[in-house]
């Protein structure tokens, strides 16, 4: 390699001032007495050397030496070991024999950087050694990945993902084939990729599954009803599903051990032919035996079909033959749903002409369930309203009801074509309801929406007038008399929200029904100048009073009334008349007597022992019978005289007595007041459940089996009411502490570090 003047070069302290000459030449320098590798160029050394060809050093360094000169005069061209001396060309005299030293010496005297390229070797060496830390680098890199994907796959519990498959179908009533989307797979894949073994392949599987959820949620829901500190109610109806089957569904509803009211369905099952009285009570029969709950029957809450009575009347004469259950009474324990009955009063408004239309319509009722047990309670509803409509004229029109049955009509035409339907919903930015004979309270609900949109109904009707008869246009004095018959309604739709809701306890019937009755009269007042309106008013109160009359045949009503902590003796005092109030109280406090009076023990005193013993002894008792609980004579009557307090902001007489405190107090009547307050006042559970079935049998699962269908509506209401742990299934260790939620591995920071 030749000298570059182009190299920048420090001068050597000794040398003379004059700058060196050039270096030598390369070729003089290294093809004197230097040995190189090249074979062809080094043949001139080889022959100047007398050493063996096998024991000269090739020299490597070839640029460090390109600096070197030849030995001059006595100069020695090699140390004692034979390595060969590099003279400095630029140095008077300076040898070595070490390549970095000359190198240094190259630099810090003479400003000279000398790069040698690596050898073969070196090359070679490195490259090995690069393609070693690779490897090992990928083989890291490996293990983490392994370590990674071990545990994403501890992460995933195959029994909690299909659980979770499980649940998604039922709940949100997806087809069975659901699991097999390419969709919902890739979603799952791309939150977790280890989890394809866990995933279905099969829609097939999907049954096997929701039994076998059904069937362990179906224990734990037994375990809670067998420890429930309530009597269990129940609230029983009949449905004809869209895929032509009839189902009843048997809900309960109960206070469970952490005293918190419940309600859940328990079975749902198919009956293949008819659904009367007698076919109902095998039904209800099989479930209360397959959940062992004979011991545990309440009350039952139905609407006011006659196979409901009937269905009592078996189930009562079976549990005394069985003689599991005395206290059972067919009509004591027959609960009218409270919603039902308001309905039957508002049809009565619109559409009986009078009292004796209500008493014929009922007789024509009674009649036609005697001859017919198949009736449901949309058909009885249905009846009740035919005749009395059939009161008012042997051709009926709506328009003959008045102002709400314009309204009708208008919805009507509305409803009669797309077009119609559209245009009025531009007008007015929403549609009205339409009245149904069985909807509770859809009349009101139509009116008050025809009120706020009067002004879009009158320019619909001026855009279509040529449509209308006469008389169906809606004046000024219609439009008055439809904010009469609202305000008059509102009523009716303010006590079914009173009494429908899941916390809704059994003294609001009474008390909504007196509410009613003063509604009633006070109506009568405030419209005394609209006969028409009067007579509708007083028909509709006639209907009501005939079911209101029915709840003296129910201690349950009265009583329920009595336990209300807000309620208590003072408010039947204040509002029913003398006559009225000696019956209830009698009748309430004979139930006390018989069945809860002195058979519970106070919980301050309950599961307490001797020291000495497991039975408590002498002092125990002697204690027990000073305690200051022992100064209430009679609980019963303690209480209901005792002077009515205030419940807090949204709280119910059920609350108050599942205080603790007020256990202590009341260990007796305790017990009877949870009894009696968990009956629900309405039977709207099971219409529910209905509702959910329609969306379960859409019209691409028409095929669905009766099983299926009752495990999915079982399983779906037990999970949307919390009554059962969805996810407890195959969590193990990740499992939260709180019943019923999904956990994590561990602490989530943790879990993320593991996989850092």
């Amino acid at each position: 390699m030749a000298f570059s003047s182009s190299i920048p070069v420090v001068f050597d302290a000794d040398s003379s001032s004059t700058p060196p000459s050039d270096p030598p030449d390369a070729e003089s320098v290294l093809f004197g007495d230097v040995e190189i590798e090249d074979s062809d160029t080094s043949s001139s050394a080889d022959a100047q050397s007398s050493e063996p060809a096998s024991k000269r050093r090739r020299l490597r360094a070839l640029s460090t030496w390109s600096y070197a000169r030849t030995a001059r005069g006595n100069e020695d061209l090699k140390n004692n070991h034979g390595r060969r001396y590099f003279y400095c060309a630029h140095c008077p005299y300076w040898r070595d024999v070490v390549t970095t030293n000359i190198r240094a010496h190259l630099m810090s005297k003479h400003g000279i950087t000398v790069k040698e390229q690596e050898s073969v070797i070196k090359q070679a060496t490195k490259q090995r050694i690069e393609g070693l830390f690779q490897k090992q680098g990928e083989l890291e890199a490996q293990k983490a990945r392994d370590r990674k994907e071990r545990i994403l796959g501890e992460c995933v519990k195959t029994d909690v993902v299909r659980e979770a498959l499980a649940q998604l179908i039922v709940v949100r009533n997806l087809p069975f084939e659901a699991v097999t989307w390419p969709e919902l797979r890739a979603l799952l894949l791309s939150v977790n990729y280890t989890c394809e073994s866990a995933l279905i392949d099969s829609s097939s599987t999907v049954p096997r599954l929701i039994n076998d959820s059904f069937m362990l949620d179906k224990a734990v829901l037994k375990r809670k009803l067998h420890t429930s500190l309530s009597w269990i109610h129940f609230s029983l109806d009949a449905w004809s599903s869209p895929n032509r089957k009839t189902f009843v569904a048997i809900c309960a509803h109960f206070v469970d051990d952490t005293r918190v009211l419940r309600k859940a369905l328990l079975a749902l099952p198919f009956l293949p032919g008819k659904h009367g009285g007698d076919e109902q009570v095998e039904a209800l029969w099989q479930v209360l035996q397959d959940y062992e709950i004979l011991h545990k029957i309440g009350y039952c809450v139905g609407d006011n079909h006659g196979s409901n009575d009937k269905l009592l009347r078996r189930l009562s004469a079976r549990l005394r033959e069985a003689g599991i259950e005395a206290r059972f009474d067919a009509k004591q324990h027959r609960i009218r749903c409270h919603g039902h009955v308001l309905n039957i009063a508002a049809q009565a408004f619109f559409f009986s002409e009078d009292k004796a239309a209500v008493d014929a319509a009922f007789v024509e009722a009674k009649a036609k369930l005697e001859q017919d047990s198949e009736l449901d309670e949309d058909q009885i509803e249905e009846i009740l309203a035919k005749r009395f409509k059939k009161g008012k004229a042997s051709k009926f029109t709506y328009r003959s009801i008045g102002p709400p049955g314009k309204i009708h009509n208008v919805v009507v035409h509305i409803r009669s074509s797309n077009a119609h339907y559209n245009h009025f919903l531009a007008l007015a930015l929403r549609a009205i309801p339409m009245d149904n004979d069985t909807r509770w309270n859809s009349w009101y609900k139509m009116i008050l929406v025809a009120l706020e949109l009067r002004a879009a109904i009158a320019k619909y009707q001026e855009e279509y007038v040529d449509e209308f008869d006469e008389e169906d246009i809606l004046n000024a004095t219609d439009w008055k008399v439809l904010e009469n018959v609202r305000d008059f309604l509102q009523p009716f739709q303010r006590v079914t929200k009173e009494t429908e809701g899941d916390n809704a306890t059994l003294d609001k019937v009474l008390y909504t029904m007196d509410f009613m009755i003063e509604h009633f009269k006070l109506s009568l007042v405030k419209y005394s100048a609209n006969s028409r309106l009067c007579d509708c008013i007083r028909t509709s109160w006639h209907a009501f009073d005939k079911y209101y009359l029915k709840t003296d045949e129910v201690t349950a009503y009265g009583a329920a009334l009595l336990l209300a902590p807000h309620r208590r003796r003072a408010y039947i005092t204040r509002n029913w008349k003398p006559s009225w109030r000696k019956p209830v109280i009698e009748a309430a406090r004979k139930l006390w007597t018989t069945y809860y009076k002195d058979r519970f023990e106070a919980e301050s005193t309950a599961g307490k022992r001797s020291e000495f013993g497991n039975e408590l002894d002498a002092f125990d008792l002697w204690d027990k019978k000073q305690s200051v609980l022992s100064s209430i004579e009679d609980e019963f009557d303690h209480f209901i005289n005792a002077s009515p307090v205030n419940l807090p902001q949204g709280a119910t007489a059920l609350d108050w007595w599942l205080n603790p405190s007020n256990r202590t107090t009341y260990p007796c009547l305790y017990r009877m007041a949870v009894d009696i307050l968990s009956i629900p006042p309405m039977s709207a559970e099971p219409e529910r459940i209905f509702s959910g079935a329609r969306r379960t049998i859409s019209w691409q699962r028409m095929k669905l089996g009766p099983v299926n269908i009752e495990r999915i509506e079982c399983l779906k209401s037990w999970i949307r009411t919390g009554l059962v742990a969805g996810w407890r299934k195959g969590l193990g260790d990740c499992s939260t502490q709180q019943e019923g939620y999904p956990g994590g591995l561990e602490e989530t920071s943790s879990w993320k570090d593991r996989l850092n």
